[in-house]
């Protein structure tokens, strides 16, 4: 459903009502809740009904609608009764609750789209990671800035009530932190939008992540690496894959064969919306990323994903190995992928907001330490210059 139909809808319905349906932009769709004007106050009332952008849900869209206006002639009726509109008439929201609703909404959405939703695990830890700290739930309007500090300090080992006998509790890392904080950050901005709360109790928590120097592969050392055999076929062909397109694993995870198509010079374009920042990317394959194609074609079937990359530690065990046994001294994951992608490009006189777009980024600002690394190469190539003896 578009916008501007949902607009229309709710003008025909709102007209002469003192209970209004009311709607927020939400990623992928609306989120609606009830609003009334009294005496100059505007109260409004949570709903807990998403309404999806995705033609291909309007039956669910109607269904979910028809619920709603139901529930606003209910509270039309006690307002022609002066009964008082009662934001907690339908019922109260709780914290937990919501989180996991929000949760949930995201694997429906991702599986509407033909995604995995495993992708949306983060969710779902920080679910049972607060719900470890809380112990119980409670309404969302309750959540204070001071108990996502004592959650944070449970979290980064600084808590002197988990201390143990052999000491404080190992700290998790500081970008899965980072992380958890952005889902959190996330549920308050949408409780926000839903009318529930009027500001985050996340707002001025900030967790604070060493940069470290982001290593990459320069020409000599890919090939040498290609040449290199691999304990993984999948996990070798997905990294040679994103050396050729500067495509991040989570993209890689959820392409699919169908958003692969050829242009009238028979030259392959991927064309897919990135998951982290949504930017639509349409890339040229070269020569080596066809040939990572024709052979995932033959190893995965009949399935309509390009690449089975598994999760957890494997990917940092195969990639060590692999690494170590081609002779590269450097600290190569499989991000680094990505960072030999925009350096090459670099390093090959290509411009800096060229490289901008293929990566998919919004500006050039986070392109702008692929030129740094790229620096680095240049230095190093000076040093390379033999000594005259002077």
């Amino acid at each position: 459903m578009t916008k501007k139909r949902l607009e229309n809808i709710l003008a025909g319905c709102n007209n002469l009502k003192k209970v209004k349906v009311r709607f927020n932009v939400i990623k992928n769709g609306y989120s609606l809740y009830l609003e009334m004007n009294k005496n100059g106050k505007r109260t409004r009332k949570f709903l807990d009904v998403y309404l999806s952008s995705n033609p291909q849900q309007k039956a669910e869209n109607e269904n979910k609608l028809r619920l709603v206006f139901a529930i606003q002639q209910k509270n039309e009726s006690q307002i022609l009764q002066n009964k008082a509109f009662d934001l907690a008439s339908e019922k109260d929201v709780y914290f937990l609750e919501y989180l996991a609703k929000l949760a949930a909404n995201r694997d429906a959405l991702r599986i509407s789209k033909g995604q995995k939703k495993e992708q949306n695990r983060n969710w779902w830890v920080v679910y049972r990671r607060i719900k470890d700290f809380l112990g119980k739930d409670c309404l969302i309007q309750n959540v204070t800035n001071k108990m996502l500090i004592d959650f944070k300090k449970t979290l980064d080992g600084s808590d002197e009530s988990t201390k143990t006998s052999k000491g404080l509790k190992k700290a998790i890392a500081a970008n899965t932190m980072q992380t958890y904080f952005r889902v959190l950050k996330t549920c308050f901005n949408s409780a926000i939008a839903d009318g529930l709360i009027n500001k985050s109790p996340a707002t001025g928590i900030t967790i604070k992540v060493a940069q470290k120097p982001r290593e990459f592969l320069n020409e000599d050392e890919l090939r040498k690496l290609v040449l290199t055999p691999c304990s993984s076929t999948q996990i070798r062909n997905a990294f040679i894959f994103s050396c050729c397109t500067g495509l991040r694993i989570s993209d890689l995870r959820n392409l699919k064969f169908q958003e692969i198509s050829s242009n009238t010079q028979n030259s392959n374009f991927i064309n897919i919306s990135q998951e982290k920042t949504g930017e639509i990317a349409s890339l040229k394959l070269n020569d080596d990323a066809n040939k990572v194609l024709a052979e995932q074609k033959e190893l995965q079937g009949k399935s309509k994903f390009v690449f089975k990359i598994p999760y957890s530690n494997y990917i940092s065990q195969v990639m060590r190995l692999w690494v170590a046994n081609s002779g590269i001294k450097k600290h190569i994951t499989f991000h680094c992928a990505r960072h030999t992608f925009a350096t090459l490009l670099l390093s090959k006189g290509v411009d800096i907001y060229t490289v901008s777009r293929l990566l998919g980024h919004s500006s050039i600002k986070p392109t702008q330490i692929y030129a740094h690394l790229v620096d680095r190469v240049k230095d190093a190539a000076i040093d390379a210059l033999p000594k005259l003896n002077l």
